[in-house]
């Protein structure tokens, strides 16, 4: 996990929550822990994009590559706050 989304514990915490609830669930090991994965990927690949992304926008090498997130902040900061709210406002199933 890339650090650009300041997400790497969160996703180990909610990598046990979720590992918690399915080894609760069964004493079948192995079939708790595919049920983990399955419900995990699709959300730790998702993360592990957008980090690599912001990666790439804050390492461009020029004092210009803030400004287009620094301008839609002060434009429309809900805008900003809400293209992450798959994020921040995610409920663990």
């Amino acid at each position: 996990m890339l650090p650009y989304l300041a997400q790497g514990a969160t996703m180990a915490i909610e990598d046990a929550r979720v590992l918690a609830h399915r080894l609760k669930a069964t004493d079948d090991v192995p079939r708790a822990l595919l049920s983990y994965s399955a419900t995990r990927r699709e959300r730790t690949a998702r993360v592990q994009a957008g980090s690599r992304r912001n990666g790439q926008r804050f390492h461009q090498g020029t004092s210009f590559a803030y400004l287009p997130l620094w301008l839609l902040g002060k434009l429309a900061p809900r805008r900003c706050h809400r293209r992450l709210d798959w994020l921040y406002g995610h409920r663990l199933p």
